[in-house]
Parts: C-alpha cells; structure tokens; sequence
C-alpha cells in the first residue's frame, strides 16, 4: 500500500538489526562495568539490568516553548515500550534481555 508523506514504515531488518546489535552491546557493556557498583558514602551496592526491544515508537516533546525550556518532558509510547518494560522485567541483576 501506499503511504502519506511523513508517515513512519518499518525500518530494513538489516538496518533494525544493527541498530539492535549495537544497542545490546552497549547495553552489556554497561551492565558489566557498573552492576555491583559501590556508592562510597553509604557502602551500597547498586545492581543493574537492561531490557531491549526494537521497532517503532510515538515520541512527544511536551511542555513550555522555547525560551523557556523549563519543564519539558519526553514522552515515548507503543508496544515496543511495552515489550522494552516486560523485558526489563526479566532481567535479574547483572542480565540484559532481548525480546521480539
């Protein structure tokens, strides 16, 4: 079918697929140097994990207009949000989990 000018398609599964990759890398990276990390004054260790997921998202900027840039939010939504938080859900400490 057609689509509108400005309307978001799928992205190539090859070009999906790097992008994942890459993000699961840093991801791991991420988990692996800082879950555990210690915060010095009170001696607590703090434990990370990662959840992914890949596709399309709505995304909002709200709040004031510039100049006043107080009080902006970011607002991201759809069922790749949802998925990205069940995977995070899975996750133990020190884990990064990949769902589809």
């Amino acid at each position: 079918g057609s689509q509108a000018s400005g309307d978001a398609s799928e992205p190539e599964p090859s070009v999906l697929g790097c992008a994942v990759e890459a993000a699961w890398r840093c991801c791991a990276r991420l988990v692996l140097e800082l879950d555990g990390f210690v915060v010095e004054e009170e001696g607590l260790p703090l434990r990370l994990h990662a959840g992914l997921s890949a596709g399309l998202v709505d995304a909002f900027t709200l709040g004031a207009a510039p100049p006043s840039a107080d009080g902006f939010e970011y607002l991201v939504s759809g069922q790749v949000v949802s998925t990205m938080g069940g995977a995070a859900d899975e996750a133990s400490a020190g884990e990064v989990v990949l769902s589809a």
